[in-house]
């Protein structure tokens, strides 16, 4: 069944250890993920890339049906550090700086915070990175830093 927004479920083969990265609008990733016949009891960690309903709107019905503790690692509203290891192979990328005026992001982005409206910087944006036997591969949301 198709849905919007972004989940990729990521096993790493060295650590033995399973990471789903965003969850989607809705939840239906996991019905797709029983179609394709995985099971997501198995996963070790969730990553939420930021904050927008289409990256995270999934993880309620996540806690509710599959896991209520699971490991959950979300971006620098949530955790000050800049580099997180959660394994040897897999690690988060959080407070990106942004030098170039090409960096900032959509003025037509906003997040509401204590009352009122300010543009959304996406300061609560995290990538996961993957170190593999040809290098490391980093995944991102949305691409916003």
């Amino acid at each position: 069944m198709a849905t919007y927004g972004t989940w990729i479920i990521y096993p790493s083969k060295g650590d033995g250890k399973s990471i789903l990265f965003d969850t989607g609008q809705s939840g239906r990733f996991i019905d797709n993920a029983r179609d394709l016949g995985i099971d997501l009891k198995g996963l070790n960690y969730v990553v939420i890339s930021h904050g927008h309903y289409d990256h995270s709107g999934g993880l309620e019905r996540l806690i509710k049906e599959v896991n209520p503790n699971i490991r959950l690692y979300v971006g620098s509203g949530f955790f000050e550090k800049d580099l997180l290891n959660i394994t040897g192979n897999l690690l988060l990328f959080s407070n990106f700086n942004r030098d170039e005026e090409f960096e900032n992001t959509d003025p037509k982005m906003y997040i509401k915070k204590d009352g009122n409206y300010g543009k959304d910087m996406f300061f609560d944006e995290i990538a996961l990175g993957v170190r593999t036997d040809k290098g490391l591969v980093v995944i991102v949301g949305c691409s916003h830093f």
